[in-house]
């Protein structure tokens, strides 16, 4: 019975987890879709115009941290340091954004696709 008990936990934990990382990406692709934030070269995202609502400002804290501690996770993984992995996926994301999405340029210029 303990051990079903564990088991549920960890269950209800991880939903609540993979639930709360959904509705970050829904808020991004948004958020995105509005012109609000855009990609950054070094792997985390950006407010176009800032500051930023208050609700922004914690989106992007949110997203910001969550890649960063994936990104270190990756860096350990792969004997990588985190800077290579942040550089690699911004190139990656940048690239990947879509027409009318925003990316931030080399110069630190935002510019729309």
């Amino acid at each position: 019975m303990k051990h079903l008990k564990i088991l549920l936990s960890a269950l209800i934990l991880l939903t609540s987890i993979q639930t709360t990382a959904l509705a970050q990406e829904m808020d991004l692709m948004k958020a995105k879709q509005m012109g609000l934030v855009g990609e950054q070269l070094d792997g985390m995202i950006g407010i176009v115009k800032p500051p930023g609502s208050p609700k922004i400002i914690a989106l992007k804290k949110k997203v910001n941290e969550y890649r960063l501690n994936y990104y270190k996770k990756l860096a350990q993984e792969s004997g990588k340091s985190t800077s290579q992995v942040r550089l690699e996926f911004g190139r990656n994301l940048t690239a990947a954004s879509g027409p009318g999405f925003y990316v931030k340029d080399q110069t630190g210029n935002w510019m729309l696709k």
